[in-house]
């Protein structure tokens, strides 16, 4: 994980830099590179090590406290990491199948809603509901995509219990936990086009 500073010039030199290369000439932003943390000697639990080096797929800070992040992996689990300072328990989040899964964790998000809870979806259209505190999810959705890997998800930023999934047969299913909890509440499929990511816009003081 390589961390950058993105740092605002006061002075801008129409010439250029001579020591920061990739500065344009003229231009105001430049990035200063912070840190480098290793994360599979610093989060990795050793009985993940034994099966090989796990692939890092996504990352995704906590909105209320951007020193914790979490790491999807391409066998399933999720890893809980800090910047800097010790590491609050647990270390790694699971499904609830005792076994590491053959499926790679390919979309997380955060709840934005002060709460400290996230989303994480698989190549096997698994779809987790975790907490920040428990090792295993309190809500494990299977074979809702019909199988389809999941592309991306998000959170409503207006709706606390609203979510939705992209596939990757181009179809976004649509969640409310509060009308069913069992399964998407409607399912929206394109087909003129393969859709290869999306965006959830909204106002979170305006609860539509």
């Amino acid at each position: 994980l390589i961390v950058w500073v993105v740092v605002e010039l006061r002075k801008v030199d129409l010439a250029g830099s001579q020591s920061d290369l990739g500065l344009i000439p003229g231009g105001k932003v430049k990035l200063i590179h912070s840190s480098s943390i290793d994360l599979i000697d610093k989060f990795f639990r050793k009985d993940v090590l034994t099966l090989g080096l796990p692939e890092t797929m996504n990352i995704k800070f906590f909105p209320q406290d951007s020193n914790h992040f979490v790491i999807g992996t391409d066998i399933g689990i999720l890893t809980h990491g800090t910047r800097y300072g010790l590491i609050e328990p647990p270390v790694q989040y699971t499904s609830l199948h005792s076994k590491l899964r053959p499926s790679k964790v390919t979309a997380i998000d955060f709840s934005p809603f002060a709460v400290p809870a996230f989303l994480a979806g698989c190549t096997d259209g698994c779809i987790r509901l975790h907490t920040m505190s428990a090792e295993y999810p309190v809500m494990q959705w299977n074979d809702t995509t019909g199988g389809q890997p999941i592309i991306a998800l998000q959170w409503s930023l207006t709706r606390p219990t609203l979510f939705f999934v992209l596939d990757a047969a181009s179809s976004i299913h649509i969640w409310d936990l509060l009308q069913n909890d069992l399964q998407p509440i409607a399912k929206e499929s394109i087909t003129s086009d393969q859709v290869l990511s999306m965006s959830v816009f909204g106002e979170p003081e305006k609860k539509q």
